[in-house]
């Protein structure tokens, strides 16, 4: 199972291709940070940005694997399905704690060094877009495992601009930073427990799924 997932990271952060990827996301969250210092740039990075990006590394080992056929070629390999599907929900854990990691720190930026945002606000937020990233992950990779990669990615896609979308239309009109601080029981503490539930279905479901794709 360690192997599969370190072939998953080999894929998604050393093949030249995926590098750039990482790399362009890189620019565009700093672009975002030089040039919005206040809080709508603190929400964009902190609630929508980072808490996304984490779930993008099985779209990455998806298409590399289709491409070419070692989603078959595994099957041979001494682990059972149980495994394999658990390798890639375990990467996809890494990967959104090495977000969340970069999150705290970009809190620290937003409250320290911009001053924009007082500390525990920007504990609401990393907390709620923690959350979110969590049901994100959950929704999009049994996307990926039920769609595969060309199909996934639309779905992925389209959950990513409608999700930012609808931040930017109704950012003006809502106050989102008050809203998770009265809701914080309600967003952060049950939604917490929403996204454990989300994870456990849709590992489950993703299981079914593949084993029986290749019984």
């Amino acid at each position: 199972m360690k192997g599969i997932i370190y072939k998953d990271f080999f894929l998604g952060f050393r093949l030249t291709k995926n590098l750039l990827s990482w790399l362009a996301a890189v620019i565009m969250m700093s672009l975002i940070i030089i040039f919005m210092k206040g809080t709508f740039g603190f929400i964009v990075i902190s609630g929508i940005t980072l808490p996304l990006i984490g779930s993008s590394l099985l779209q990455v080992t998806v298409e590399q694997d289709e491409l070419t056929e070692f989603d078959k070629i595994q099957l041979t390999y001494p682990m059972t399905k149980k495994e394999i599907i658990l390798s890639k929900y375990i990467g996809g854990f890494i990967v959104e704690g090495i977000c969340i990691l970069i999150n705290f720190l970009l809190c620290m930026l937003y409250v320290y060094g911009f001053k924009s945002i007082p500390f525990i606000d920007a504990m609401y937020i990393l907390a709620a877009g923690s959350v979110c990233g969590l049901i994100f992950l959950a929704i999009s990779y049994f996307g990926f495992v039920l769609l595969g990669n060309k199909k996934g990615l639309i779905i992925y896609m389209t959950m990513v601009i409608l999700i930012s979308g609808f931040y930017g239309f109704t950012s003006w009109n809502i106050d989102y930073i008050s809203l998770v601080k009265n809701n914080a029981l309600f967003i952060i503490g049950i939604g917490f427990l929403v996204s454990i539930l989300s994870l456990i279905i849709s590992y489950f479901a993703s299981l079914k799924i593949y084993t029986r794709r290749y019984s």
